[in-house]
């Protein structure tokens, strides 16, 4: 096998093929990016997705009983600006458990179409150049060229 590179279209239909999946497998589960195409891994973002936003929701609502318990107390009081730091807290998880999910989903959509999480092309990632070098010290390339394809 020649070390130059073949064509993006071949490279494109070697990561379709199965490159990109046999690569994460290899990994474990760490090196593994979930796809919606799996009931189970959608499943699974849904619940965790779920989880963060009540437990977000539950922390923000506990944080304004106490704010509003202790504003309600004294306006004056010391405690006035732990209150507003822990409505701040509360916020702040909503918001991130909120960036979580939309993050998820675009990830998701990306991967449903064939993309990388960022959006890019996926000859054009760094998971795609480790998969093709991985490929290459595994010898699970065989051809040439245009007839390049996975063993």
């Amino acid at each position: 096998m020649t070390t130059e590179m073949p064509s993006d279209e071949v490279l494109r239909r070697l990561w379709h093929s199965g490159l990109g999946r046999l690569y994460r497998e290899s990994r474990g589960h760490l090196g593994r990016v979930t796809s919606l195409d799996d009931p189970f891994e959608r499943r699974g973002l849904y619940w965790t997705t779920a989880l963060l936003l009540s437990l977000s929701a539950a922390s923000l609502v506990l944080f304004s009983i106490w704010g509003m318990a202790v504003v309600s107390a004294d306006l004056r009081s010391v405690t006035f600006v732990p209150s507003l730091i822990g409505l701040a807290a509360g916020l702040f998880c909503v918001a991130k458990s909120v960036a979580f999910m939309r993050g998820a989903l675009a990830l998701g959509a990306a991967l449903a179409e064939g993309r990388d999480g960022d959006g890019a092309d996926p000859l054009r990632t760094v998971t795609f150049r480790r998969a093709w070098r991985w490929a290459r010290r595994k010898d699970l390339l065989v051809g040439e060229g245009e007839e390049l394809h996975l063993r």
